[in-house]
């Protein structure tokens, strides 16, 4: 028998004899893809009923398959056109990618979040299509909605009872991890893998943005991200990843794994595999270490020990910071919970 999932990207052809003949053969060959390329999977898109959300869903399967969500970051990236090329890379993958647009818009509330994502499952299997496997889960998140990640998995298990085979979490530039408190994070199951991911050198992206006439040099506060890996590393060191990629976040910084509508591309495809690949490449790895154990693939998304080092600037270079936010409430929510992500810059009395 052969280990395919344990073998080297490349082609390869198999041949099988019978009766002992060489003449008497069958010829069979295969492609071992790199973990950011596009799958073999043909992909549905589908609309669901009653403004429930968007799946992605890979078909002609016989089993049940897993199911990943993902959380957008705010304001510009509330549609799933702006994420065809990272849902139609789930689904090529063999696995459910679910999308649906926050109530109300609120992109910190990540109660509401979560059960939108089950109403989304719920009308999806009505639909009697490929089938659902609720106990294999993972939740990607960009910027907020890397936030609101960690929420939505809790919520999705303690609430919906998903996720108690496998599950992981992938935040990408994150924000504050949203109605989590410590207690919240060291009750994540040690079933879950998280990887969390910035882009840039030193890990902040370096697109200038013009804030009220002034101009900011960097996205998130790092500080943000390295006070969440530093919480889970300490609770779970062989589930949990840091990664920078230093060369990457190019004009579009920030949004580097959102597709680009513009003016002069409104018929996205979803085919920028190529452009996205140093963000696609852990994220395929992840899936296939989560989903199915494979251990070359835990080298690629969680233990490539190359070193990263995120560098933290003065507070007013970023514009999303650990202090006041011109654009939302959640440096509120920030107080209320207990994990101090920015101890310099919110004096507390809990700490």
């Amino acid at each position: 028998s052969i280990d395919i999932d344990n073998l080297p990207v490349g082609e390869y052809e198999v041949r099988a004899f019978f009766n002992n003949r060489f003449d008497d053969e069958a010829v069979a060959s295969f492609v071992i893809k790199e973990y950011w390329e596009k799958g073999g999977d043909n992909i549905a898109e589908i609309t669901l009923p009653n403004n429930k959300g968007f799946v992605y869903s890979p078909v002609g399967h016989g089993e049940d398959l897993p199911v990943v969500f993902f959380a957008y970051g705010g304001y510009y990236s509330d549609h799933e056109k702006y994420h065809k090329t990272l849902l139609n890379f789930i689904a090529s993958r063999g696995y459910h990618a679910v999308f649906v647009e926050y109530e109300n818009g609120d992109f910190t509330n990540a109660t509401s979040a979560a059960n939108k994502f089950a109403e989304a499952v719920a009308a999806y299997e009505d639909l009697n299509l490929q089938g659902v496997n609720k106990q294999k889960i993972g939740v990607v998140g960009h910027s907020s909605g890397g936030g609101l990640a960690f929420k939505v998995l809790k919520e999705l298990k303690d609430t919906y009872q998903y996720g108690s085979d496998k599950s992981f979490v992938m935040a990408i530039d994150p924000w504050f991890a949203f109605e989590m408190n410590q207690q919240d994070l060291k009750d994540l199951p040690n079933n879950t893998n998280t990887l969390i991911l910035q882009f840039g050198p030193g890990g902040n992206n370096m697109k200038s943005l013009l804030i009220d006439g002034e101009s900011r040099n960097y996205s998130t506060d790092g500080k943000i991200a390295g006070t969440l890996f530093k919480y889970l590393n300490e609770l779970y060191p062989e589930n949990v990843d840091y990664k920078i990629f230093a060369n990457v976040g190019d004009d579009r910084g920030h949004k580097y794994l959102n597709d680009d509508i513009t003016e002069g591309n409104r018929n996205n495809k979803g085919n920028n595999y190529e452009r996205m690949k140093d963000g696609l490449k852990p994220l395929g790895a992840l899936m296939d270490f989560t989903f199915h154990d494979n251990l070359e693939a835990k080298a690629i998304a969680l233990e490539n020990n190359q070193r990263a080092e995120q560098h933290i600037f003065p507070k007013q270079n970023y514009a999303f910071k650990c202090t006041h936010n011109e654009f939302t409430d959640a440096v509120g929510k920030l107080l209320d919970t207990d994990v101090n992500y920015c101890p310099e810059d919110i004096p507390r009395s809990d700490n």
